[in-house]
């Protein structure tokens, strides 16, 4: 028990210490950003004997900052895919 509750505390200090290293950037850098997202999944239905239906989405998200710091531009670009089993 006391070796596990080494590991955890050694990985805690691991993750937190990653954590704090990497730059906390929250303002609108000056520039353009492009956001890519794949999403899939499935929608179950419990009451009938339908099959599952699998649904997949690809979406792409295009930024232009507009005013450094305040402002940002942009546009949502997406589809999806539905298809039973």
């Amino acid at each position: 028990m006391k070796a596990f509750k080494k590991f955890y505390l050694s990985l805690l200090l691991l993750v937190a210490g990653f954590a704090n290293a990497q730059q906390q950037d929250t303002e609108f850098t000056k520039g353009w950003l492009l956001n890519l997202k794949l999403t899939n999944g499935a929608v179950s239905n419990f009451k009938s004997a339908a099959p599952d239906l699998y649904i997949g989405g690809l979406s792409l998200n295009p930024q232009l900052t507009v005013v450094p710091g305040v402002l940002r531009l942009g546009a949502n670009l997406g589809g999806a895919y539905a298809n039973k089993k």
